[in-house]
């Protein structure tokens, strides 16, 4: 009932449900439909790894960057909103076009803080970004403190940093749907993702580095004022925002983003909080909810910022930019009015996926990306296929020749072997790759060798002159403890290898003790069985069929 059950996990000829290919993600369609029943023509629906069905390959590393933090009692109370928007306008000019990077340069005016992000690769370099920016700002508060400026992350901090990005990482490529995606850590500051199946390097880079920095901007009145709202229109599937100054000419979005302070960011977002709406009678909407500080910071500036814009930009695109009607306390926000295309309940869903796998951190570098073929990966499957089967036919026909009867039993219970491995793999979602099957292959001489063991204990044992039930039994008795003792030293190893490796040394280990457990099994259950059944048969009274001369039995 086992094996049936294995096989048919595998192969899936009959199911309940439409069969998806692992490998691809698409659909399979039927052979026939029976009521609730569908039949598709067998396959080994295992799935396979990057080095088997191809994929991209991509090292990354994080680059740190300058923090620097100053306290002014004075921006508070002696500033517009005007005089904070040139202000920041000013921080901004000021940074040098080396600290940008991919990223742009981040400032954050809070209510007696500036806080500005650099990039910067070292202590030295930090130092002199901060005595700039100190400097200007002093000239406008000379009482102004600097409550810290340093290298994020420190080396201390670069595990627990490097860390966090490998789960966002995962998140958000898991959220997206790509199959079994290895992402993995190097440090101290290096992360290798491999994507099976995805082939395209420019999808690659863009599901791994999009960067869902999402930001709320105190849009300046002399953009947004009176009855004058920003146009709107759609591009490319895309919402654009137009805006307009005093004197009714148009600005630049790139412009108005720059010149709007930033209020919160999303590194204030509450982890895994954001929500698909559908509001009876509007548009859909995501909503989130802001902790800490930000919620803090954002109820302040909403309730003081009443009838004035607010406007929503995710990594540098204004998604929706609306009127403050109210305040809004406790952290909890609704952003709706930008899914109104015929793609908005897409659009909505990908912005909840990139806002709960959270914004990196840090910004990422490219240092190495390549691309695996497919036909690559298919050549070396049918390569690594072809030599799996013509090994496992020698040992089968040795086991024939060499042990005759019993040999015939231990290819048999190969056979059955194979198939729960298989049907192991299947259950356990483990992905194939070539280290993978050489475990495979590797546990299968494994097994073959706890059924020579059986045999040569039972051998020996009948030429004692025991009856064949007896000589059976006391095999097994045996021989237990040799089996045991082997397997268990491989399962051990299988895990340290787990424990300490990575990538393929993982792949290899999972397969490998899979392997063992499943062939322990047969050896000690199905080939027991098969014993039993046959030493009730007329053909245990030929030694001959178990490989032992009738003139080698004591006392013939």
């Amino acid at each position: 009932m086992l094996v049936i059950v294995s096989l048919l996990g595998v192969t899936e000829p009959i199911k309940l449900e439409d069969r998806t290919d692992p490998n691809t993600g698409e659909s399979v369609a039927p052979l026939k439909k029976v009521g609730p029943f569908r039949f598709y023509r067998p396959w080994v629906g295992l799935t396979l790894g990057l080095d088997l069905r191809g994929g991209s390959h991509l090292v990354l590393q994080v680059q740190p960057e300058g923090l620097f933090e100053f306290t002014a009692p004075e921006l508070s109370r002696a500033l517009s909103e005007e005089q904070k928007t040139e202000l920041y306008t000013e921080i901004v000019a000021l940074l040098p076009k080396d600290a940008i990077g991919t990223k742009k340069r981040e400032v954050e005016l809070r209510e007696q803080r500036i806080v500005v992000r650099t990039r910067a690769k070292d202590e030295e370099e930090v130092a002199r970004q901060a005595e700039v920016i100190e400097g200007l700002l002093r000239e406008r508060f000379p009482e102004i403190q600097a409550k810290e400026a340093r290298l994020y992350p420190t080396k201390q901090e670069m595990a627990s940093t490097l860390a966090g990005i490998h789960d966002i990482l995962e998140n958000r490529v898991n959220a997206y749907g790509v199959t079994e995606p290895l992402i993995q850590q190097q440090p101290p500051d290096r992360l290798i993702v491999e994507l099976p199946g995805v082939r395209d390097p420019g999808k690659a880079k863009e599901l791994v580095k999009q960067t869902a920095t999402l930001e709320f901007r105190h849009v300046p009145r002399k953009y947004a004022f009176g009855d004058r709202d920003p146009d709107t229109s759609t591009v490319a599937d895309r919402r654009v925002f137009t805006f307009w100054d005093q004197k009714n000419e148009e600005v630049p979005t790139s412009q108005v983003i720059d010149e709007s302070p930033v209020i919160v960011t999303g590194r204030g977002l509450k982890p895994n909080s954001a929500r698909v709406e559908s509001i009876p009678g509007q548009v859909t909407a995501v909503t989130f909810k802001l902790v800490g500080e930000a919620a803090d910071d954002f109820e302040d500036f909403t309730r003081k910022n009443v009838e004035h814009y607010l406007a929503v930009v995710l990594d540098g695109e204004i998604i929706t930019c609306p009127i403050i009607n109210e305040p809004i306390p406790g952290g909890n926000v609704m952003i709706s009015g930008a899914f109104d295309t015929p793609e908005g309940l897409e659009e909505a869903r990908k912005l909840k996926i990139l806002l709960n796998a959270g914004a990196l951190p840090l910004d990422l570098e490219y240092i190495e990306e390549r691309t695996v073929s497919a036909q690559l990966g298919q050549d070396a499957l049918m390569k690594s296929l072809w030599a799996g089967l013509i090994g496992l036919g020698a040992v089968m026909v040795f086991m024939v020749l060499y042990y005759r009867l019993l040999g015939g039993l231990a290819d048999i219970a190969l056979a059955i072997y194979c198939i729960l491995l298989m049907g192991a793999m299947k259950l356990l979602g483990q992905v194939l790759t070539l280290p993978g099957i050489l475990a495979v292959i590797l546990s299968i001489g494994m097994a073959v060798d706890a059924n020579i063991i059986i045999f040569e204990r039972l051998k020996e044992e009948i030429r004692t002159g025991k009856t064949m039930r007896s000589a059976v039994d006391a095999a097994f008795k045996r021989a237990w403890a040799a089996i045991l003792d082997s397997n268990v030293c491989s399962i051990g190893t299988g895990m340290v290898l787990y424990w300490f490796g990575t990538g393929p040394i993982k792949g290899f280990a999972v397969a490998l003790v899979i392997g063992v457990l499943v062939s322990l099994f047969t050896a000690v259950t199905v080939t027991r069985l098969f014993l039993k059944i046959v030493i009730q048969t007329n053909l245990a009274r030929n030694i001959r069929l178990f490989g032992v001369a009738p003139g080698e039995v004591e006392g013939a």
